[in-house]
């Protein structure tokens, strides 16, 4: 998933700000929202 898709996919959601976006990707929650998009896949 690229960052272009991952802002795509937080614009769709209620984190739309991009603060929100790094907060995310800097926990450890950010693994397994990566693992969650996978198997919406």
């Amino acid at each position: 998933m690229s960052e272009i898709e991952a802002s795509i996919f937080f614009k769709q959601t209620s984190y739309s700000s991009l603060n929100d976006l790094m907060f995310l990707i800097q926990s450890p929650y950010y693994t397994i929202f990566k693992d969650f998009c996978r198997k919406l896949k």
